[in-house]
């Protein structure tokens, strides 16, 4: 995946659990960011980053992360609205690396419920940032890519584009 920032560094993003009622107290925004498989609206606060949703077909050219959420440093923050579980799962898909695969029983056993597999297949389905918490790199125990919240073939251009 391509870089988020102008400083050619990997964005990590910074997770923080919210609680419900935060979004109401701050003024939401919404912009587009153009990134290398398609367009996304962005959602968040001047204190980070909610949601993103693809919107479009893959851009021309890949623009950096908008204001205010761009930042000269190597983080992004991102705030996550779900429960103890999810956001396990979210922050946990923020630590995979770049070309790197996880099965989901594999990330079910990294946040240490390993268990708790179809629960941690249903967090990932929820993840609110797609690109930025790359729910992408989580596939099927048998190698298969599985569902993604951007559709099965741009899972797939990701995954290989990862590869190079």
């Amino acid at each position: 995946m391509a870089n988020l920032n102008r400083t050619g560094h990997p964005v990590t993003p910074q997770c923080q659990r919210i609680d419900p009622g935060f979004a109401g107290t701050q003024a939401l925004m919404t912009r587009y960011w153009h990134g290398p498989f398609g367009r996304l609206t962005l959602t968040g606060t001047a204190s980070g980053l909610l949601r993103a949703v693809f919107s479009g077909e893959q851009a021309a050219a890949q623009q950096p992360l908008p204001a205010p959420w761009y930042q000269p440093s190597t983080h992004v923050v991102v705030l996550l609205l779900g429960t103890d579980l999810q956001c396990q799962v979210w922050q946990a898909l923020a630590t995979i690396q770049p070309g790197e695969r996880v099965s989901y029983a594999g990330l079910a056993q990294r946040i240490g419920r390993p268990k708790a597999i179809r629960a941690v297949a249903s967090a990932v389905a929820a993840n609110p940032l797609p690109i930025i918490l790359p729910c992408h790199r989580i596939i099927r125990s048998d190698g298969r890519y599985g569902q993604y919240l951007g559709g099965t073939a741009r899972k797939r251009q990701l995954l290989e584009a990862e590869r190079l």
